[in-house]
């Protein structure tokens, strides 16, 4: 008995090194202590008990590591928004898109469009920073002087 509690509790050190087992809080211990509980009630015949401490305690150790998905939830645009009230400054605007101040139009719109998609919510990023880059775009865009501005009135 003495090797099956040590082959358990290096099997479970290793599950804890590997990422396993969550961060070792008074919530795991409780879990690790009943897998030891129920071994021991194993080897003292007490079957039923044991493995029923063992499975108690291994679906709390492993099942809380993965959250429960939830009902699905449309994304919700008004709080990307809230958070981007805040209006960047135009020096804040070229920091975040990484531009100079002498930047033209298709600058502006190249650097936004490779910012965003590093950042857009629908590749692992932040709706809020994606937000933000939005709004950067927005303000430089507006500062430009007319004649930065593309019109599409061609003479014919």
């Amino acid at each position: 008995m003495p090797l099956l509690l040590l082959a358990v509790a290096i099997g479970l050190y290793f599950a804890w090194k590997k990422g396993w087992l969550p961060p070792l809080d008074w919530s795991t211990s409780l879990a690790l202590t009943g897998v030891l509980l129920g071994l021991r009630m194993l080897e003292t015949g007490r079957i039923v008990i044991g493995l029923a401490l063992i499975a108690g305690s291994g679906y709390a150790l492993f099942n809380r590591r993965r959250p429960r998905p939830g009902p699905a939830t449309p994304p919700s645009h008004s709080q990307p928004r809230a958070e981007a009230k805040e209006m960047p400054s135009v020096v804040e605007a070229r920091d975040i898109l990484n531009i100079d101040a002498m930047a033209d139009r298709e600058t502006i719109i190249r650097a936004h469009r490779d910012m965003i998609a590093r950042l857009h919510p629908d590749r692992g990023g932040s709706a809020i920073l994606a937000a933000k880059v939005n709004a950067a775009r927005d303000i430089l865009l507006a500062q430009l002087p007319p004649s930065h501005v593309k019109t599409d009135i061609s003479p014919h």
